[in-house]
């Protein structure tokens, strides 16, 4: 694991700093694919999920559920479990795979994976690799609903 994984935030300011940071670069890897998907040098992505969701499920309990089944429980249990850091990489890809799985598409996959991967990271940053599950399972919950409002904010704004 890189380094910086280790260095756990202390105050709120250092909290803010690492969401902020995975906020960029997820909205970074969202806008290349749209741009390349604009100019046909990607698949178009299909915005809309086979079940459609309320703005209360997709803000508030989806990202809840996820963060629960996807990163809380299998990152959780594996520090319990084992130091190994091969096996955490392996949990990492595995449940981003999933993640990315669940919001279909084949642009969906791309995007939501590296997102899962990212989450990951933020989940083991804020306590996790210290096997924490409280703290770690809220700031990424709060990144995922505040990720969620965002993009159905301007999915709202360019159907308009």
């Amino acid at each position: 694991m890189p380094q910086w994984i280790y260095q756990e935030p202390k105050t709120i300011l250092e909290y803010a700093n690492a969401l902020v940071s995975v906020f960029l670069i997820d909205a970074f890897v969202l806008f290349v694919v749209l741009w390349l998907s604009a100019f046909g040098l990607l698949p178009p992505i299909v915005a809309v999920p086979r079940a459609a969701l309320t703005p209360i499920e997709a803000i508030i309990v989806a990202p809840l559920l996820e963060e629960i089944v996807f990163r809380a429980a299998p990152l959780w249990f594996t520090r319990k479990l084992s130091r190994d850091e091969t096996l955490l990489g392996v949990v990492i890809i595995t449940s981003s795979f999933f993640f990315a799985l669940i919001h279909n598409g084949q642009m969906q996959l791309a995007i939501q994976g590296i997102g899962g991967v990212l989450l990951c990271a933020l989940y083991l940053k804020c306590g996790g690799m210290r096997g924490v599950l409280f703290t770690p399972l809220v700031v990424v919950t709060m990144y995922h609903m505040i990720w969620n409002f965002t993009v159905l904010t301007i999915v709202f704004a360019l159907s308009r």
